[in-house]
């Protein structure tokens, strides 16, 4: 399990990845890492089947995917 440091310095580090590349204030940026956190499943599963190419994936290696570790 992350301690709260460790989330919190995740938390930091997409936040400045998205104020860079999408030239927004910190707020929303920080707003937009925060949900992307929060909802780690979904944006996984958006993302695995956005790079698939919208095929089927086994249900056996979806459950693999993780985004950060526990």
């Amino acid at each position: 399990m992350t301690t709260r440091v460790e989330r919190l310095s995740r938390l930091m580090t997409i936040s400045w990845a998205i104020q860079r590349r999408q030239r927004s204030t910190r707020s929303k940026a920080l707003s937009q890492a925060w949900g992307i956190i929060l909802n780690e499943d979904i944006t996984v599963s958006y993302l695995v089947q956005r790079l698939n190419h919208h095929k089927p994936v086994k249900p056996g290696v979806r459950g693999q995917f993780s985004l950060f570790q526990r």
